[in-house]
């Protein structure tokens, strides 16, 4: 629109020729040059700057541009101040969390290599809530067959060695549709001996221990 306006009026001095004797060298180019200068102004115009407009026409149309000019960098930095104020907040609150965690622990005088253990186990443990929910606002973000795919490229491999599953691709197929992803901290319980099976898990990267209870007093470990 700048650049229509200079054009039908030819007024207009660029503001890199304010100070020069030939300020109409821009109309004697050729319509591209003309086009990108135009451009450059108007940029420039968006972001607070004067483009020096001549006349009620381009001064109108000037404090137009700097309006939507101010609307749209106040969107921008107001997304930005958002942005990083929830991830300040986010760190702030696990640093409040970890400080008072390693208050108590010289508190306790705990040796040496178990505060360390601590320490690995709070920060592991927080990286995988964030990767929980990172992988659930991921997933809530895709359409069902986008996720179905996704699902299938992490537990195919894994369900084809399962010999009830990967002697027949219909029976494959049906067990993937059930399936979701899900991520576990360190120590935590997937399932637990004596209860109700309601889930059945399969294991697609990382280790887990199992310890089963033969009697009452004696856990076997198997890992």
């Amino acid at each position: 629109m700048w650049w229509w306006f200079i054009r039908t009026e030819e007024e207009w001095i660029p503001p890199m020729n304010f100070k020069d004797d030939d300020w109409f060298y821009i109309y004697q180019q050729n319509i591209f040059y003309q086009y990108f200068v135009a451009l450059h102004a108007a940029v420039l115009l968006t972001t607070g700057n004067d483009c020096g407009p001549r006349g009620n026409s381009q001064v109108t149309i000037a404090t137009i541009g700097l309006f939507l000019g101010a609307i749209i960098n106040a969107n921008i930095f107001g997304e930005l101040a958002v942005l990083v104020s929830q991830l300040n907040a986010k760190n702030t609150e696990f640093q409040v969390k970890l400080t008072k965690i390693n208050t108590t622990i010289k508190h306790l005088k705990l040796p040496r290599p178990l505060e360390e253990r601590i320490r690995d186990y709070i920060i592991t443990n927080q990286n995988s809530l964030e990767g929980q929910e990172q992988l659930s606002r991921f997933m809530k973000l895709l359409s069902p067959s986008i996720k179905a795919r996704v699902i299938k490229h992490e537990f195919y491999a894994v369900l084809k060695r399962q010999p009830m599953f990967g002697f027949d691709e219909r029976i494959t197929a049906a067990v993937l549709e059930k399936l979701s992803l899900n991520l576990y901290k360190p120590d935590q319980k997937v399932a637990v001996q004596g209860e109700y099976p309601e889930e059945m898990f399969f294991l697609v990267r990382g280790n887990c221990d199992v310890f089963k209870t033969l009697t009452s007093t004696t856990p076997l470990y198997v890992q």
